[in-house]
C-alpha cells in the first residue's frame, strides 16, 4: 500500500470551504476534488487546472492535412504526368493552395471530433464517497493524503469550520 489515505470534509458555507482550500494550497496540497451545488467562480483560482488536449489534436490534424494535401498532388501529378504552371510534375510551389486547403479541412474535422470525444458528455458515475447532499445544500472537498499528514489536514478542515470530516485509513 502506498500510504495514501482518502479524506473528505463537508461544509455548509462556501466561505468556509474557501478557507479550507486556501489552507490546503498553503500546505502545498493541490490535488483535491471539490463538490458543490453551484458554480463557485470566486474559487476557480484555487481549483486544479485541467488543460485541454483538443489543441494538440488540432495541430496534429493540421500537419497531417498539409502532408496529405501535398502528397495527393505530387502522387497524382506523377501518376498522370500533369504539368502545372509549366513546372515539372513534382514541383511543390503550385500545390501550396491545395496543401493549405487540406490543412484547414483536416484540422477542422479533427478538432470537431476531438472536441466531441473530450467533452465528457457521457454520464459519469459519481465516486462512492459522493453524498447527494453535495448537490443540494452542502459543499465538500475530497483528497488523498499521506498517512503522516492525516492529523494536520483533519485539523485544518476542523479549523476552517467543517461540519464533518471523514478519513478512511
Amino acid at each position: 500500500m502506498n500510504g495514501e489515505v482518502p479524506i473528505s470534509a463537508t461544509f455548509t458555507d462556501p466561505l468556509k470551504l474557501r478557507q479550507a482550500l486556501e489552507g490546503l494550497r498553503g500546505a502545498g496540497i493541490t490535488d483535491y476534488e471539490v463538490f458543490s451545488p453551484m458554480s463557485l467562480v470566486a474559487m476557480e483560482p484555487l481549483m486544479a487546472k485541467r488543460g485541454s488536449v483538443v489543441r494538440y489534436w488540432s495541430l496534429i490534424g493540421g500537419f497531417t492535412g498539409a502532408a496529405l494535401g501535398f502528397a495527393v498532388c505530387v502522387v497524382s501529378a506523377g501518376l498522370y504526368k500533369l504539368i502545372v504552371g509549366g513546372k515539372q510534375p513534382g514541383a511543390l510551389v503550385p500545390y501550396v493552395i491545395v496543401g493549405f486547403e487540406f490543412t484547414v479541412l483536416t484540422s477542422a474535422i479533427v478538432t470537431v471530433i476531438a472536441l466531441l470525444v473530450s467533452a465528457r458528455m457521457v454520464p459519469k458515475r459519481p465516486p462512492d464517497e459522493y453524498n447527494p447532499q453535495y448537490s443540494v445544500a452542502s459543499f465538500a472537498v475530497r483528497l488523498s493524503c499521506p498517512r503522516e499528514r492525516l492529523e494536520e489536514i483533519s485539523g485544518m478542515f476542523a479549523q476552517a469550520g467543517a461540519t464533518e470530516v471523514n478519513a478512511n485509513p
